[in-house]
């Protein structure tokens, strides 16, 4: 390393040639001293010569020697300065502050040399803070403009543009502008163009830079364009291009020229990257010799881009992620189609063929290029067939698309009247779009369907279509709204040839027939139909039959004739068909023979009086009958519109117009007015010519009723009447009882009403206003009446619509209602079968009126309100001489059903009432229920004397309230009731003869033998039809006086007793405690005539006594004697085997054998029962071997099938002897406590056999 020293001595050579010279020579004035030396020189002669032999003096002059001299000063200076920099390269710390400025401040010559090592230190030293970078930037600018070597200046350069700072601080569009110069100095270098072409780049990659200016751009397209420079420089050119054409989408004309011509010059490299730029271009300029890239979509190379660096690679699996060239110049030209860019037929083949690339996206963009060049291009047939391979690609976007462009090459080319290949025909029902063709937003569902029946329509004259073809058809016609014009007009022309209509297509035509906007092109068509004798379907023909009845065309209507005329020589056609056909047939010929059109007058007849409708050339046909001067209007034409009529068919006005100029209203044309008046009915407009001539007919008292009725049917439909009609209308109204045709007159008596006009003057007392036929004070009271008269009916609607008229009497004319109207307003509003609106507007209707008597009492009654069932009974009880109405009787009905409180207040109200026969059956039913269920002998005295009361007043009472009343206590009299009903309706035989019965053996001492054998066959009835005894029955036979010497002399009479009294006693167990029974059934028992009533009774005995009877001792031994001897009553030994089980339980018995024997029973009721008694008499201290081996056997059992100790549980014991069906693995592993309830759930589920499913509800 130098020394200080040294580095002092080198920095003073660093300086510019004069302060240099200056330092070395010191003030000496060198170049005055050369010159004088020269001058002596050339006045020496001698030396002079010595030079000029030597050829010294000719090669060295004045000039010559003072630049060797300043050269040598030069080299001084370069190596001074060269020899600082290696010392820097060292140790960058031999150069302070003050030499680094004396460096920076050296202005020099055009020394370049020096100025490259300037800039090299300089550089080594920017760090932004001890030098001026700036001004070392401009330096090396100026340096860059100047010939020569700029390589360090270049270098330095671009050393700024890579620090983002930097650059944003020292490049603008000048600079750059600056260095894209350097391209268009021919003697540069192309290593120095390129870093010139990097630093560009730098400058661009940043977010904040502007794209390339035009100036800029032009040095650019030198470069590219002179192909003396090599690739490596191009490609650096074009990224710039990139970066710029990033940032504002756009290139001046002449870059993008100079790129096309550049292209396909056998550099796939260059090329790539033009295709990069063009493909951005394009998305906003359009390119018109795109064509030149057609052939790059069938290459694979793929892009490998990191920012700026940007390479391309051979497709491969390892790089298959990346964008391909051949998918960017197919974006290209789907941009560039967007723009209307023609291409020919090459890139058409070019891109049908990139349809197969190994890039999907490729693939889908040239797919979608082709489906925009369809709308402008005509694409040849040998491209449209390539392409039809793929409309069943497997990737969507590619099959959507060709199937799109396909679609509409083909259409363009039928459009051209080009021949179509019959194969692209058969192909069409593989792309019509039955469902949705969708790319994201667009759909084009539309765009293939239409191109498709475009094609079709095309070729339908000259192409036989396929089955698929027609399945088209049938699809939009059953399926789909639109496409449908178009279609019919391709069968039309495909009809209108040679060529038939596939059936399912006919059929399909049903359902849109009846278009009315297709009806022109419908008919066309099935007139092509039947012509080549087809056959239709009975929709159709229907629809066009139709247009005999609906359409005013006349060719329509000849065209449906003939069409329904064909059809029946083709085919067999419906009845109803046919006789419309007949129908048209009989009309047409009476139209063309007036005079000879009696045959078909009498078929219009006939067929009209079975409902069949008129045609319209029918009405012509009659129309021109009725006028025809040689024709006489004869009953058959009457009777033909009569039944046009009746039907609900519209007659034309101008045919009814000659109808009314025909009605005579002095005679009696009774066709004609049942004409008119179903005119009126189907609401067809009447002349007035036609009301005058009505009017007149009033006066005819053979068809008044008739003509009056075709005004009251006027006047529904709005029509204003005359004053002479309304009178009539309320004359005959008086005259009616029938509610419902009461309906038809009201709403004309109504709208009279409603219309202040009918009323000119108010007149409140028409009975002393003098009147001289003043329409007012004629027609207010007939229309009172008339109202008041409706009131009387039981039809809700009629009342409320006199209601409604009586309230606009009130409202808009100030008429008010008479006492007798009140009252029967009054009436209807107590009625509880009519609605609450009708009692709301009665009310309304009363508001204005003060009642008083009677008439306020059956108001209040009527609107009485009551939040609680005891404020009902309260205000029913403050009215006088109470008559309830049937709503109270209703209400009343449910206190008695729910509420126990006030019970005995209604039964009171009952009682108190003045109407109590009119008392309703379901009341009743609530009284029968109440009498049978309480146990309140004081309702039940009310609820008699209640019944007896309306027995007395002459009313009625329900069966349910006789059969409770005979269970009723003898203090009821309750015979003495039954008596008094029977005066007033008839009631059961058998309810008569208990009566009489009950009544014989109230007045006996002893009863006969004769009399109890009646009364047991009466109640044994009575038990067979009700399955229970009576109370008063069960009394009566408990108060018998029976001898015992009669029972005993007649066994079976006996038996019957000893049965019934089982059964009282199974009816009550409670009679376990009458002895009388209880003897007998023990008894019978001991004398072993027994039955199952007799055990079951017993078994009761025994519960409810337990066993404390005065002869269960007896009764005991008998059931072991059975037992033990008697076969004959083996179907009992159940029965008295329960029976000792129960005495168990009561008491402690002394034989247990039977139990015993039982204990092991296959059948486990027996078993069960057996178990049972044997435990009770256990616990009452008996003690036998049988059962404690039962329930040892038990443990045991359950020991080894749970291996758990198990100790005693007589619960659980005998519910194992009751099972008939054990699993022990069920209890496994389950509580002791839960064994019981599995136990028996597995039993459940085997007897009743219980499916798995219905097993989780346990």
């Amino acid at each position: 390393m130098l020394s200080d020293k040294t580095i002092n001595l080198l920095m003073q050579c660093v300086d510019n040639l004069g302060e240099l010279e200056r330092k070395i020579f010191d003030g000496f004035d060198w170049k005055t001293k050369i010159e004088k030396e020269f001058a002596s020189i050339q006045n020496d002669k001698f030396l002079s010569e010595f030079l000029e032999i030597n050829d010294v003096i000719s090669n060295i002059d004045k000039k010559t020697t003072i630049e060797i001299i300043l050269s040598q000063m030069k080299k001084i200076r370069l190596a001074a300065v060269s020899a600082i920099y290696n010392c820097v390269k060292r140790d960058k710390t031999i150069l302070n502050k003050q030499r680094l400025a004396h460096i920076e401040n050296c202005k020099v010559d055009d020394d370049n040399e020096f100025k490259k090592y300037k800039v090299i230190i300089l550089g080594s030293f920017d760090n932004g803070k001890d030098i001026d970078y700036k001004k070392l930037f401009n330096e090396c600018l100026e340096q860059i403009e100047k010939d020569g070597d700029i390589e360090q200046p270049i270098k330095y350069i671009d050393d700024q543009s890579k620090d983002e700072k930097r650059c944003k601080e020292l490049f603008n569009e000048y600079t750059i502008t600056k260095i894209s110069k350097l391209f268009v100095k021919d003697k540069l270098s192309e290593t120095m163009k390129t870093y010139a072409c990097a630093i560009i780049n730098n400058y661009l990659e940043r977010s904040y830079t502007s794209a390339l200016n035009e100036i800029q751009l032009r040095d650019y397209s030198n470069l590219i364009d002179n192909s003396k420079y090599d690739e490596n420089l191009k490609i650096e050119a074009l990224k710039s291009i990139i970066l710029s054409i990033e940032k504002n989408k756009n290139l001046p004309g002449f870059m993008t020229e100079t790129l096309i011509k550049n292209i396909n010059k056998g550099n796939d490299k260059l090329d790539n990257f033009i295709i990069l730029i063009i493909r951005i271009l394009s998305e906003e300029k359009k390119i018109e010799n795109v064509d030149i890239l057609s052939t790059k979509l069938l290459e694979d190379w793929i892009i490998v881009r990191d920012g700026i660096d940007i390479s391309f690679e051979k497709s491969s699996e390892e790089n298959n992620y990346g964008h391909s060239i051949s998918s960017m110049v197919a974006q290209i030209f789907v941009n560039c189609l967007q723009k209307n860019t023609r291409i020919n037929d090459k890139s058409f083949e070019n891109l049908v063929k990139a349809l197969n690339s190994n890039d999907k996206q490729t693939c889908i963009l040239s797919a979608k290029s082709l489906y925009l060049a369809s709308k402008t291009h005509n694409i040849k047939n040998d491209i449209l067939v390539t392409l039809r391979e793929h409309v069943d690609n497997s990737i969507p976007d590619v099959s959507i698309y060709s199937t799109v462009a396909y679609a509409q090459g083909l259409a363009k080319l039928s459009s051209v009247k080009e021949p179509i290949m019959k194969s692209h025909i058969e192909f069409l029902s593989n792309i019509y779009v039955f469902e949705e063709l969708q790319l994201g937003e667009e759909y084009f569902t539309d765009v293939v369907n239409k191109n498709i029946l475009s094609i079709l329509k095309n070729e339908a004259a000259n192409q036989l279509f396929e089955e698929d073809i027609f399945q088209i058809f049938d699809h939009i016609l059953l399926f789909e709204n639109h496409y449908m014009q178009e279609t019919i007009e391709i069968l039309i022309i495909y009809s209108a040839n040679k060529y038939p209509i596939q059936d399912s297509t006919i059929f399909a035509l049903e359902n849109v027939a009846s278009t009315p906007e297709l009806s022109n092109q419908i008919l066309q068509l099935f007139e092509n139909i039947v012509y080549k004798k087809q056959v239709i379907g009975e929709k159709i023909l229907r629809i066009i039959a139709d247009n005999f009845y609906l359409s005013d065309k006349d060719e329509f209507r000849d065209q449906s004739f003939y069409i329904l005329n064909m059809a029946n020589d083709n085919q067999d056609i419906s009845d109803e068909l046919f006789d419309i056909l007949e129908l048209e047939r009989a009309s047409l010929a009476i139209s063309q023979c007036l005079l000879d059109a009696n045959d078909s007058i009498i078929y219009l007849c006939e067929k009209t009086k079975e409902g069949q409708k008129i045609t319209i050339n029918g009405f012509r046909a009659l129309s021109k009958v009725i006028f025809h001067k040689q024709f006489i209007l004869n009953e058959d034409i009457l009777r033909i519109l009569l039944n046009v009529s009746k039907n609900g068919q519209m007659i034309p006005n101008n045919l009814i117009d000659k109808l009314v100029k025909r009605f005579d209203p002095k005679l009696a044309q009774s066709y004609l007015i049942e004409i008119f008046e179903n005119l009126v009915k189907n609401n067809q407009n009447i002349s007035e010519e036609f009301s005058s001539k009505l009017t007149i007919a009033l006066d005819n008292s053979i068809i008044v009723d008739q003509v009056l009725f075709i005004f009251l049917l006027q006047g529904q439909k709005g029509k204003n009447l005359s004053e002479k009609i309304i009178r009539k209308i309320l004359d005959k109204f008086l005259a009616i009882e029938n509610p419902s045709t009461m309906q038809h007159y009201l709403p004309v008596i109504c709208s009279v009403i409603e219309k202040e006009d009918y009323f000119k003057r108010h007149t409140q007392n028409l009975s002393n206003e003098i009147v001289d036929n003043n329409f007012d004070t004629i027609i207010i009271p007939a229309v009172n009446r008339a109202l008041i008269h409706a009131l009387k009916t039981d039809n809700q609607d009629v009342i409320r619509k006199s209601i409604s008229g009586l309230k606009t009497l009130r409202s808009l004319h100030q008429i008010e209602l008479e006492k007798g109207s009140i009252e029967i307003l009054l009436q209807v509003a107590a009625n509880v079968n009519y609605d609450a609106s009708i009692k709301e507007e009665i009310s309304e209707l009363l508001s204005g009126y003060k009642l008083e008597g009677n008439q306020k009492t059956v108001y209040e009654q009527a609107y009485m309100i009551c939040d609680s069932d005891g404020e009902f009974l309260d205000k029913l009880a403050s009215f006088d001489k109470l008559k309830l109405f049937k709503q109270n009787f209703d209400r009343i009905s449910s206190i008695i059903e729910k509420s126990s409180e006030l019970k005995f207040q209604a039964l009171n109200i009952l009682l108190n009432c003045s109407n109590k026969k009119n008392i309703p059956d379901k009341l009743l039913d609530s009284i029968a229920l109440l009498l049978e269920s309480t146990n309140s002998l004081r309702i039940k005295s009310k609820c008699c004397q209640l019944i007896k009361e309306i027995a007395e007043t002459g009313g009625t009472v329900t069966y349910k309230i006789i059969s409770v009343i005979l269970d009723q206590d003898e203090q009821e009299k309750p015979i003495d009731i039954l008596k008094l009903i029977s005066k007033n309706q008839t009631i059961p035989e058998e309810l008569q003869n208990k009566i009489k019965l009950f009544s014989d053996i109230a007045s006996m001492t002893d009863i006969s033998f004769r009399a109890l054998s009646e009364f047991l066959k009466n109640i044994r009835e009575e038990f067979n039809k009700n399955k229970t005894f009576s109370d008063l029955s069960i009394r009566n036979l408990l108060s018998l006086k029976i001898s015992k010497n009669d029972i005993q002399n007649d066994s079976e009479l006996e038996k019957e007793l000893n049965d019934i009294y089982a059964l009282v006693l199974i009816q009550d167990p409670n009679y376990s405690s009458n002895q009388t029974i209880v003897d007998s059934l023990e008894k019978a028992i001991i004398s072993t005539m027994i039955n199952e009533n007799i055990l079951n009774a017993y078994k009761e005995i025994i519960k409810q006594t337990r066993c404390q009877t005065n002869n269960f001792s007896k009764v005991f031994d008998a059931f072991i004697d059975i037992l033990n001897q008697d076969k004959n009553y083996t179907e009992f030994n159940f029965d008295i085997l329960v029976c000792i089980a129960l005495a168990s339980e009561s008491t402690q018995i002394s034989e247990l054998k039977h139990l015993e024997n039982n204990l092991s029973n296959d059948n486990e009721m027996i078993r069960s029962w057996s178990f049972r008694g044997l435990r009770a008499a256990h616990e009452k201290g008996s003690y036998s071997s049988i059962f404690k081996e039962c329930c040892d056997n038990i443990i045991n059992t359950l020991e080894e099938n749970t291996k758990i100790i198990i100790d005693i549980d007589l619960d659980l014991f005998e519910t194992i002897a009751s099972l008939k069906f054990i699993d022990f693995n069920k209890i496994r592993d389950k509580p002791k406590d839960q064994w019981n309830r599995e136990l028996l759930i597995f039993d459940l589920i085997e007897r009743f056999q219980i499916s798995e499913g219905e097993c989780f509800q346990f």
